[in-house]
Parts: structure tokens; sequence; C-alpha cells
């Protein structure tokens, strides 16, 4: 079993002082982590806590089998992202999906930046998602703190791994352990309306400096972004689209509280009663 509260000596060289945590979430502006509480609430607001057991059945005498299916949360939850990633509201909900889908245990890597270049927008996030460990992990005196994390973590159980811009190897390693992959790109689309507020422009380059951000209308051919920032009340085309008093907030679509659930299936022929 891997316990996170006592790691081998060279991660926990890597953990970030609580301290600094603290630092970071003061230092924040308070208009900005409003903002991030607003991103968790969007999650709340579509995604439903789930259950740390749940059993379903299912008896057919049409297809001819009685079906029972275990869904319980994935013992444990790493996210990694690089040591500059600065975009807070991304990170915040990425770590909502975890919590909303009752993972015990979450832990987050940084892989290249030494503790006090990090954002503190990002350090905030995981202080108000409850994350208990995280770690600076370009200080590990082995080859790779990523992927000694990564097998520590995964002595538990059939886990999973989440971040942007994970490395091949990296993800083919987790693979190998039998852990799910979220890999996210690094710079998502963003569609902006100029006619947006400024403060409401401003938030967004501030808190998303990773994203890119395209002025609307988009040009011929361009992806599909993964969020929109408008000023009416509805406006399709993107995976969100969130109207301008939420600019500076995200989604992320493609990652979802099911993403972190074990489902087992189990079959047996249809008995009749």
């Amino acid at each position: 079993m891997c316990d996170l509260s006592l790691l081998p000596a060279g991660l926990e060289t890597c953990r970030l002082d609580d301290a600094l945590l603290a630092q970071g979430y003061e230092s924040f502006a308070a208009e900005d982590r409003a903002r991030l509480k607003t991103t968790q609430a969007l999650a709340m607001s579509l995604y439903a806590e789930r259950p740390d057991y749940e059993v379903l059945r299912r008896d057919s005498a049409a297809l001819g089998f009685d079906r029972v299916e275990t869904r319980v949360p994935a013992p444990w939850a790493l996210f990694l992202v690089p040591g500059d990633f600065a975009d807070a509201p991304r990170l915040t909900s990425m770590l909502m999906a975890a919590r909303l889908g009752s993972v015990p245990q979450l832990a987050v890597g940084f892989l290249t930046a030494a503790p006090d270049t990090l954002s503190a927008g990002v350090l905030t996030a995981l202080e108000l998602c409850g994350v208990e460990h995280a770690f600076a992990l370009h200080g590990y005196a082995g080859d790779s703190g990523a992927e000694a994390l990564l097998r520590c973590m995964a002595e538990d159980g059939a886990g999973r791994l989440a971040g942007t811009g994970l490395p091949g190897e990296l993800v083919a390693g987790a693979q190998a352990l039998g852990v799910g992959v979220y890999n996210a790109p690094l710079h998502p689309l963003a569609a902006v309306d100029p006619a947006l507020a400024p403060e409401a422009l401003d938030a967004i380059r501030r808190l998303l400096p990773g994203v890119t951000q395209c002025a609307l209308p988009l040009p011929a051919g361009s992806p599909r972004p993964a969020a929109l920032y408008h000023t009416g009340e509805t406006t399709a085309g993107a995976q969100v689209s969130l109207n301008e008093a939420l600019a500076g907030c995200w989604l992320e679509a493609d990652l979802t509280p099911d993403f972190f659930v074990n489902v087992s299936l189990s079959f047996t022929p249809y008995a009749d009663a």
C-alpha cells in the first residue's frame, strides 16, 4: 500500500510546504479566487457526486443473462502538469471531476519547476480543492519523480493519471500498470467574443494564459473550441459556452467524474425465479 502521508525520502523532499500553499492563496486576488470558486460551482451544477459504492442489477429473459454492474471510485488519482502551468481554472475543473467522483486519494505533481516559481493561482486551486499531497518533482534525485510517484500510487490498484502535455513514455508506463490516462492538450482553443467587457477579456487573459484565444468569428476550418466566451444567453459551436459573467472560469468537458470510476461486470445465465 502507498501511504501518501509517508512516502520514500526521495519523494518526500519534493513535497510542497503548507506555508507555500497558504502564501499562494493569500497572494491571489480575491476576485480571482471567486472565479475559481465559480468554476467549482459549475462542476457541481453539472455532475452529482458519485456514491462510494454502487451495484446495478439487470435481469433479462429476452437477452438470456442476469447482469450485475459494480461501480466503485478509483482508489487514487494523480494529476501531473508542467511547472509553468498557470491555468488555474483548468486545474480546478480537473480536480473537481475527481472530487465529485469520490476518489479517496488525490495528488498533484509539477514536472519541471522549483516550488517558488509556481503560479499563485494554481496553488490556490490546490487549496480550494482540498489537495493535501502536492509535489515539485523537478527536485527528485532519481531519473523521474513522476514515474516514482506513479509507481508508488499504483500499488493501491487501478487508479487514474490525468494532466496536460504528459510525455508519451509516462503515458505508456501508466497504461502498462493498468492505470487509466487522461492527457489534455496544453493549449486548448477558446473562442472569445471581442464585444466582451474589458474586465471580462482581462480575466480570460489573466487566469488562462496557456489557452489559445481566437476572436470571433473563427476562421473557416478552425477546430471546435474547447470553450467559447460570449455576450449572449446561448451559443452553440463549442464544447462549453460561457457567458461573459463567467469569463475566466472553465469546464474541462472531456474529463467527467465517470472517468474516475472503476466498473466491473458479472454475467450469469438468466434464471426465472
